[in-house]
């Protein structure tokens, strides 16, 4: 399947509507009116929680004695950027064991608040953690992992993202 761009997206949609003739060429006009809109039927997409998610696989390394790590774009300096905003949800996570020929990949426990509320001593140490809770704070999210690990295995992460943006 070939891959479609923006541009002709919105070259086509106007065609359809009798905006643009065949052969005739989209104005930047045309294409800044079409992305706008395009961008208006993601955020309604994002605003509605049955129809607003993309799973995504990540991996990322931990970095030795350090419990929590900030996830977002790139823009706000997160410990793990992602392409757009911070997820929605994490839905999976592995630590990765990369040491090994396979990597083997070790699945954590994904936690809710009131499990991380009730951890008494946060403080534990471990080669990888065994537990995540993730706490979906604003611009950047915060994950949570318990014991905290001592080595910088691979960590992946299944999220829930919602649409991006996009640009002509």
């Amino acid at each position: 399947m070939a891959s479609v761009t923006v541009r002709n997206l919105c070259k086509d949609a106007l065609m359809e509507l009798g905006v643009l003739a065949g052969g005739e060429s989209l104005s930047a006009d045309n294409a800044d009116f079409c992305v706008g809109r395009l961008n208006q039927v993601f955020d309604n997409y994002n605003a509605m929680a049955e129809v607003s998610f993309v799973e995504r696989f990540d991996e990322y390394s931990f970095i030795p004695s350090q419990q929590d790590y900030t996830i977002g774009p790139a823009a706000s300096s997160p410990d793990f950027v992602m392409a757009n905003a911070r997820p929605v949800n994490i839905d999976g996570a592995n630590v990765i064991l990369n040491n090994v020929t396979p990597s083997v990949r070790n699945p954590i426990d994904i936690r809710d608040w009131q499990w991380w509320a009730s951890v008494s001593v946060r403080e534990v140490t471990s080669t990888f953690p065994t537990s995540l809770y993730y706490e979906p704070t604003w611009p950047l999210g915060i994950l949570h992992f318990w014991p905290e690990p001592t080595t910088g295995y691979g960590v992946e992460l299944i999220t829930s993202n919602t649409f991006t943006q996009v640009v002509v």
